[in-house]
C-alpha cells in the first residue's frame, strides 16, 4: 500500500514539473518590446509613430521584418514577438514619423530575457525642404468618429478663405461671422494643430485664414473635450481640427488688407491678421477698422462677454437705439468701427495649456428710420409715432485668462474673465417734432468658471464645479426734452452672486452606470430708480435676491449599439424682491422634472434618438427698464421689475440621422411634440404712477409641433453640393393680455436650400434662397385678427477665373415680403467686385449697394397690433482694396 502511494507521488511530482518546464518554454518563447516616441523638442507624445524590429540580412540592406507596432495617444507602443530572437543575430528598432528624422537603436537580448523596457525615443522634427508637386490622393478618410477631407480635393476657383474650404465639405455651413455649424448645429471646438489657441475668437480665423496654407480639415464627431469623460459621456456636438502645410508651421502667416473708396465721402477699410503657429504655442494678432459696415456685420475681435449670469436675467437692459430693419448693418447703419484684440495660447507639459488674451473694441453708429406701432390693450389703442435720429459710442475693454489640464484621469480648468464698457446713446424722437431722450450707462463685469473632475482606475468619476460672478451699473441716465424744458429719470444698480456643483458617478456593472449631480446659484441685487421730474434727486431703492438649488441623479445604460440615459432634477427656487418702504415679497417652490434619451445606431449610418421629457421652471427675469418710449409726450412707458412667472411642459422628440461619409451624404431629420403650460404668479411694478405695457403679465397654455430637417449632399462627378433646410412649426395656445383671456393659433414655416455648383475648377457659382411664412390667428374680446407674413431672400454668388491670377465675382439679393393687409415690399441688393492676384499680392476693386436701393419701408399685423416702419438706407460705394499675404 505504501509503496502504491510512492509511485502516485512520483508520478504527480513528474507531471508538476513537466508542466512548469512546458508554461516556461512558453513564456520563454514570447518576447515584449514596450516604449514610448516623443517630440524631442516639447517632450510630447507622437501618435502614430511606427516602431518596427528588424533582423540584419547580409543580402538584403533593408533586413528582414520582425514585428510591426504604432504608437497610442500617448506615444506608447508594444511589439510583440511569436518567438526570442536568436542571441548571436544582429537585430535593430527603426522609428519614423511623418516630418520628423527617422532613428535606428541596436537591440541586445538578455538570457532568458521576455520583457524589454526601452528608454524613451526623441524624435527630432526634421528640417527637409520638399519639392511642390501636386498629389492625387485620396480626397477623405475616415478613422473611427474622426473624418478627415484633404484641402486639395475641395478647392475651386471660389476657395480664398478656410471659410471657403469649410463651405464646400459635407455637412458643414459657415454663417458670416465665422461661426461653423455640422449637420445644422454649431461646434464645440475649433482646434489648430490639436490645440485649442483661439477660444470663442475662432470665427477671425475661419474668415482670414488663406486656403494656401490648409492641408487638411479634420471633423471630431461625437467629440468629447473632456479625456477623463471620454466613454463616460457622449456628447451630439462636433469640433473641427484644422490641419496647415509643413511651410506655414512656426512662421508668420496672415494677411494684411488695406482699403480705401467713396460713398458720399471717404470710407476705408482695413485689416490686419496674423498667426504663429507652432508646436508649444499659438498667437493670434487681429486689428480690423473700418467705416463700411462690414466689421459690423462679420464680428471682430471677441472674449468673455461679461458675467455668465444664470437664469434670473438682466438687471436692467436699456434698449440702445431703435430696432433697424432685417437687413445687413451695412447697409442702413453708418458710423465708424475698430476691433484690435491679441490672444496666445501654450502648451504646458504633456496636458496642460494656458491661454490668455485681451482686446479692445470702439464703435460709433447712427441711423434714421420712421415707425408707427399701435398696441392694443384693456384701455384701448396705444400708438406711439416716432421719428428717430439715433446715435451710439461705445468703448469695451476685454481681458480673459484660461488655464486647462486635460490628462485621461483628472481634468482641471480655470477661466477668468472681465469686461468693462461705456455706452453713450443719444435718440432724437420726433414726436411733433418736439422729444427727444438719450441714455448713457457704463457698465463693469467679471466672471470666474473652476472646473475639477477626476476619474480613478475603478472608473468612478467625481466633479466639481464654480462659477464666481459679479457686475455694476453705476450710471444709467435717460432724459426727455420738451420744448423749453425736459424731464429725467437716473437709474444705477450691482448685482454679483455665484454657483457651485458638484458631481459624482460610477459603473455598476458593464452595461450600467449612475450618476448625480448638485447644484446651487445665488444672485444678490440692488438697484436705484428716481422720480421723473426736471431734476431728479431722490433715489428710491431696491433689493432682492434668487436662489437655486438642484439636485439630479441619472443613470445611463449602454449595450451594444444602444443607449439610454435618464435624469430626474429637482429644483428649488426661491426669490425674494422689496424696496425700503413698503413693498416685500417671498416666492419659495420645489419643482420636479425628469427626462428620457433612447438612443440607436445600426452599421455606422444611421442613428435614432427618442427623448421624452418633463420640464418646470421658475423664470424670475430681473428687468428694471427695458425699453423707454415716448407718449402723451411726458411719460416714459416702461416693463415690470420683480415678476414671477412658472412654465412647465412636457416634450416628445424623435429624431433620425443618416452619415454616409465616403458618398457625401447627411442628413438629419427632427420632429417634437410640446405640450406647455405657463402662468405669472407675481407682478410688481416698480414705477409706480406711470403707463405700463408689459408683455410679463400672462396666462398661457396649449400645444405645438415643430419639424425641422437638414440634407448635404455632394455630388463628386459633378462637384456639386446641394444643403436643404426646413422647418414647420404649429402651435394653439391661449394667452392673456391685460385680464383677458384668448386663443392664439400660429403657423411657421421655413425652407432655405443652397446650391454650390463647380462644373470646372476655374468657374464657381453659389446661390441660397430662404422663404418664411407666418399665419397668425387670435380672437380678442368676441373680434377675430388674422394677418399672414411671407418672406422670401435669395443670393447668388458667381466667381469666375478669367485667367490664372484674375477672377470676377459677384452677388445679388433679393428680399421679397408679402404682408397682409398692407401688400407687398420688393427690395434688390448687388455687389460685384474683380480682384487679380500675383503671389503674396492681391488687388481687388468692389462695388456695394450696385442698385442704390435708397429706403426700406415695411408694415404689418400681427394679431391686435399693426406696425409700420421706413428706414433710409446707405447709397452706392465704390472701394479699391489692396492685400499683402505673408
Amino acid at each position: 500500500m505504501t509503496s502504491v502511494l510512492m509511485k502516485r507521488k512520483l508520478t504527480m511530482r513528474y507531471l508538476l514539473v513537466s508542466l512548469l518546464m512546458l508554461l516556461t518554454g512558453t513564456a520563454l518563447a514570447q518576447m515584449r518590446i514596450e516604449g514610448k516616441v516623443l517630440d524631442a523638442e516639447d517632450r510630447l507624445p507622437l501618435a502614430g509613430a511606427s516602431v518596427r524590429l528588424m533582423k540584419e540580412v547580409e543580402d538584403d540592406p533593408d533586413g528582414e521584418l520582425i514585428a510591426y507596432a504604432i504608437a497610442d495617444d500617448k506615444g506608447y507602443y508594444r511589439l510583440s514577438v511569436e518567438s526570442r530572437p536568436q542571441v548571436e543575430g544582429k537585430y535593430r528598432l527603426e522609428y519614423r514619423c511623418l516630418g520628423y528624422v527617422p532613428y535606428k537603436s541596436a537591440v541586445r537580448w538578455e538570457s532568458g530575457q521576455s520583457r524589454m523596457l526601452r528608454p524613451d525615443v526623441l524624435l527630432s522634427p526634421s528640417d527637409t525642404k520638399l519639392r511642390e508637386v501636386t498629389v492625387q490622393s485620396t480626397p477623405v478618410y475616415t478613422r473611427g468618429d474622426t473624418i478627415k477631407y484633404m484641402a486639395h480635393a475641395y478647392s475651386d476657383a471660389g476657395t480664398r478663405t478656410l471659410a471657403d474650404l469649410i463651405a464646400r465639405i459635407p455637412g458643414l455651413e459657415v454663417e458670416t461671422d465665422g461661426i461653423v455649424h455640422y449637420q445644422g448645429k454649431p461646434i464645440s471646438e475649433l482646434y489648430i494643430e490639436g490645440l485649442s489657441s483661439v477660444g470663442d475668437n475662432y470665427g477671425l480665423v475661419v474668415k482670414n485664414l488663406d486656403v494656401q496654407a490648409v492641408s487638411g480639415v479634420e471633423v471630431l464627431q461625437r467629440h468629447q473635450r473632456v479625456r477623463a469623460l471620454k466613454d463616460v459621456e457622449v456628447p451630439d456636438a462636433a469640433a473641427l481640427n484644422i490641419l496647415l502645410k509643413d511651410k506655414n508651421k512656426l512662421r508668420p502667416t496672415g494677411q494684411w488688407d488695406i482699403g480705401g473708396g467713396y460713398e458720399s465721402g471717404l470710407s476705408y477699410d482695413t485689416n490686419l491678421y496674423a498667426m504663429l503657429i507652432g508646436r508649444r504655442s499659438q498667437t493670434l494678432l487681429s486689428v480690423m477698422a473700418d467705416n463700411c459696415g462690414h466689421l459690423r456685420e462679420e464680428g471682430g475681435f471677441i472674449l468673455a462677454q461679461g458675467a455668465q449670469m444664470p437664469e434670473a436675467g438682466n438687471l436692467i437692459g436699456v434698449t440702445e437705439g431703435r430696432y433697424g430693419p432685417p437687413l445687413s448693418q451695412k447697409y442702413y447703419m453708418q458710423g465708424n468701427d475698430l476691433s484690435t484684440g491679441l490672444m496666445h495660447g501654450r502648451r504646458i507639459g504633456p496636458y496642460g495649456m494656458l491661454r490668455l488674451g485681451g482686446g479692445y473694441t470702439y464703435q460709433t453708429t447712427s441711423q434714421e428710420g420712421w415707425m408707427e406701432n399701435v398696441y392694443m390693450g384693456g384701455d384701448g389703442a396705444v400708438t406711439i409715432s416716432e421719428h428717430a435720429l439715433s446715435s451710439q459710442e461705445r468703448h469695451n475693454v476685454k481681458a480673459e485668462l484660461h488655464y486647462q489640464h486635460n490628462a485621461d484621469s483628472l481634468f482641471v480648468e480655470n477661466n477668468f474673465s472681465f469686461l468693462g464698457s461705456h455706452h453713450d446713446t443719444r435718440n432724437n424722437l420726433f414726436a411733433d417734432a418736439h422729444s427727444l431722450y438719450a441714455v448713457k450707462r457704463q457698465f463693469g463685469s467679471f466672471d470666474n468658471f473652476f472646473h475639477y473632475i477626476k476619474k480613478t482606475k475603478s472608473g468612478k468619476v467625481r466633479r466639481f464645479m464654480t462659477n464666481l460672478f459679479g457686475r455694476s451699473l453705476p450710471t444709467a441716465h435717460i432724459s426727455v426734452l420738451k420744448d423749453e424744458g425736459g424731464i429725467a429719470q437716473l437709474i444705477d444698480g450691482y448685482d454679483f452672486g455665484g454657483q457651485v456643483s458638484g458631481g459624482y458617478s460610477a459603473r455598476i456593472s458593464k452595461q450600467l452606470s449612475v450618476s448625480a449631480a448638485t447644484g446651487l446659484a445665488a444672485v444678490y441685487r440692488g438697484y436705484g430708480l428716481s422720480d421723473i421730474e426736471e431734476a431728479p434727486q431722490t433715489m428710491r431703492h431696491y433689493s432682492g435676491y434668487d436662489l437655486n438649488v438642484s439636485l439630479a441623479p441619472g443613470f445611463t445604460f449602454e449595450e451594444g449599439a444602444l443607449r439610454i440615459e435618464g435624469q430626474l432634477p429637482l429644483t428649488y427656487y426661491g426669490r425674494g424682491f422689496r424696496d425700503k418702504v413698503a413693498v416685500d415679497y417671498l416666492v419659495n417652490k420645489v419643482l420636479p422634472e425628469w427626462n428620457l434619451l433612447l438612443r440607436y445606431e445600426m452599421n455606422g449610418y444611421f442613428r435614432f434618438d427618442w427623448t421624452l421629457a418633463y420640464t418646470d421652471k421658475m423664470d424670475v427675469p430681473a428687468t428694471l427698464i427695458t425699453q423707454p418710449i415716448i407718449t402723451d409726450y411726458n411719460q416714459i412707458v416702461t416693463h415690470t421689475a420683480g415678476a414671477v412667472a412658472r412654465n412647465r411642459s412636457y416634450v416628445s422628440r424623435f429624431g433620425l440621422q443618416y452619415s454616409d461619409v465616403m458618398s457625401g451624404v447627411m442628413a438629419s431629420a427632427t420632429t417634437a411634440v410640446v405640450k406647455d403650460k405657463g402662468n405669472l404668479i407675481r407682478d410688481f411694478d416698480v414705477s409706480q404712477g406711470q403707463i405700463t405695457y408689459t408683455t410679463q403679465s400672462y396666462r398661457s397654455s396649449g400645444l405645438s409641433w415643430n419639424s425641422s430637417s437638414f440634407l448635404s449632399w455632394r455630388i463628386r462627378p459633378l462637384k456639386t453640393k446641394l444643403d436643404l433646410s426646413g422647418r414647420y412649426a404649429y402651435s394653439q395656445t391661449e394667452a392673456m393680455r391685460a385680464g383677458v383671456i384668448y386663443p392664439v393659433v400660429s403657423h411657421r414655416f421655413s425652407l432655405r436650400p443652397s446650391l454650390l455648383f463647380t462644373p470646372i475648377r476655374s468657374l464657381s457659382w453659389e446661390a441660397s434662397v430662404s422663404w418664411g411664412y407666418t399665419r397668425l390667428f387670435h380672437q380678442y374680446e368676441e373680434v377675430s385678427y388674422r394677418s399672414q407674413r411671407h418672406e422670401m431672400r435669395a443670393s447668388s454668388r458667381l466667381t469666375w477665373q478669367l485667367l490664372p491670377q484674375w477672377d470676377f465675382f459677384t452677388s445679388a439679393d433679393y428680399i421679397r415680403l408679402e404682408l397682409q393687409p398692407s401688400g407687398s415690399r420688393h427690395i434688390y441688393f448687388a455687389d460685384a467686385g474683380t480682384r487679380y492676384r500675383l503671389g503674396r499680392y492681391e488687388l481687388s476693386a468692389t462695388v456695394d449697394n450696385l442698385f442704390n436701393t435708397k429706403s426700406y419701408e415695411t408694415g404689418y399685423q400681427i394679431g391686435m397690433d399693426s406696425f409700420h416702419a421706413f428706414y433710409h438706407l446707405r447709397p452706392r460705394r465704390y472701394l479699391l482694396t489692396f492685400r499683402i499675404s505673408f
